[in-house]
């Protein structure tokens, strides 16, 4: 599901409309937005009895910045939230 935000007060609603897929071999969760002319992404890998979080900013299909592993959270929803959130902090301070 892609959600769709236009300012730093937009935020996903609880609803876990992610989209679920394998990305090398490794189970990933991934939610997505339109914020600010960017396509942002917060993805939760499953990790053992957790998630990792990352985030991921394109624009005009190409990739603009790529978080890294942000954390390990219990859920998958955390985790892709926080890397949504990290996605838009790099926008408001880049874009």
């Amino acid at each position: 599901m892609i959600r769709i935000a236009d300012g730093p007060s937009a935020a996903p609603s609880g609803d876990s409309g992610a989209v679920h897929g394998f990305v090398a071999g490794m189970q990933t969760n991934m939610e997505a937005e339109i914020y600010q002319g960017y396509a942002i992404w917060g993805h939760a890998i499953v990790q053992g009895d957790g998630y990792a979080a990352s985030g991921t900013i394109t624009r005009g299909n190409k990739l603009v910045e790529g978080s890294g592993v942000l954390g390990i959270f219990e859920t998958d929803e955390e985790a892709r939230l926080v890397g949504l959130a990290w996605a838009r902090a790099w926008v408001d301070s880049h874009g």
